[in-house]
């Protein structure tokens, strides 16, 4: 049981506008990108998003109603696992399309300022967690919010320079060895 949960109740409700503000902001880059891995990627991140706010709503509905923190929220997965064989099966797929690139890197940067964002806010909440299931549900968040930011720089680097965004993922070395 939650002694003051005021607090979190507070930082929940800041959570739940900056995933609404992002989700909101992956439907409108999602429509002006045209490269489609990178489209494919604002999809599951903005699919993520949907995750969230579901978590964060019932964790603030339970500790507002019943004064408790649950733990439940970890039953609603995100695509996390599916981002990483998203970005093993670019290299099959491999489109670059360099007339896309330059529009869809400012859209992408944008997305990773966001995400960068959520981890600076978690990370800062995490701080002063009260109790266990409130520690991890911000550890949570922060990995996430990390796999989010890394895979947006992952894209970045794949738009800019695809031979070695795939030579770095094959750690791939120039001297042919």
């Amino acid at each position: 049981m939650m002694q003051n949960n005021t607090r979190a109740l507070e930082w929940l409700s800041k959570a739940l506008e900056m995933e609404v503000k992002g989700k909101e902001y992956y439907e409108s880059a999602i429509e002006k990108i045209c490269n489609a891995a990178s489209k494919k990627m604002l999809e599951m991140l903005r699919d993520d998003e949907l995750i969230h706010m579901k978590r964060i709503r019932a964790i603030y509905e339970k500790l507002k109603n019943e004064n408790v923190f649950t733990g439940e929220w970890g039953s609603l997965k995100t695509e996390s696992e599916e981002m990483k064989q998203f970005f093993l099966d670019l290299k099959k797929k491999h489109d670059t399309s360099k007339d896309c690139a330059p529009a869809d890197i400012d859209a992408l940067r944008i997305a990773e300022d966001f995400e960068d964002k959520s981890v600076r806010y978690y990370s800062e909440n995490l701080k002063g967690a009260q109790e266990q299931a409130e520690r991890l549900f911000l550890e949570a968040m922060v990995r996430e919010e990390k796999g989010h930011r890394k895979a947006i720089k992952d894209m970045i680097f794949y738009l800019t320079d695809p031979d070695g965004y795939f030579r770095e993922m094959e750690h791939g070395g120039l001297d042919g060895a």
